[in-house]
């Protein structure tokens, strides 16, 4: 199987969940199922998201998203060119588009309606295959669930330690923590991992 080259759009590097489950899923496969791209302009408009959501927050939080980024990511495309034709509406799409040719990207991961909503045969067009976030993980759960089983692990255990989830709780808010992140049905599958995980499954 080939493995696929995968580039993330800024809404998908905004979401701390995302960034979290894509970043440590990426070395939990160790590269054998995909590969991590996304552009300097994607990052870029990641940060300014989140510093016009969050104008209080500290400057490492918005410098992490960066760090993370370029920790994580196997490439960050910087040039491509600015005059390309697409199938979109908003035009602010065009640069993604051409981000993804010029990285040979098999895979957008986007929650970008723009890229979403597009008629089948504009997405069949296109050299790559258009996902949302949930479609992508429930991809990798198919393919290869132990990695995920392996990841729900370890989130377990990072949100028991750090952040407010608990025993019987910890659950949910994994769960909840991917449906705010526009990942439903990823966060049904994590809970039978988390069911398995307790022997209850």
């Amino acid at each position: 199987m080939e493995v696929q080259r995968v580039f993330l759009d800024a809404n998908i590097l905004y979401s701390r969940t995302l960034r979290d489950w894509l970043f440590i899923l990426r070395i939990e496969t160790t590269g054998s199922m995909f590969t991590l791209a996304t552009s300097e302009d994607a990052l870029v408009e990641a940060q300014y998201s989140f510093r016009k959501k969050n104008p209080d927050s500290p400057g490492r939080t918005v410098t992490n998203i960066r760090k993370k980024t370029a920790n994580f990511c196997d490439e960050i495309i910087e040039d491509y060119p600015g005059k390309v034709k697409g199938p979109f509406r908003d035009k602010y799409d065009l640069h993604i588009h051409s981000a993804l040719i010029e990285a040979g990207s098999h895979i957008l991961v986007t929650q970008d309606k723009g890229f979403l909503s597009l008629p089948e045969d504009q997405k069949d067009a296109l050299p790559y295959e258009i996902l949302s976030p949930d479609e992508f993980l429930i991809l990798i759960d198919d393919s290869a669930s132990q990695f995920v089983s392996s990841v729900t692990k370890q989130q377990s255990k990072f949100w028991i330690k750090n952040r407010s989830g608990t025993g019987n709780n910890n659950a949910l808010e994994l769960e909840t923590a991917l449906r705010k992140s526009g990942c439903p049905k990823f966060a049904g599958r994590v809970r039978k991992h988390l069911q398995k995980l307790s022997g209850a499954g």
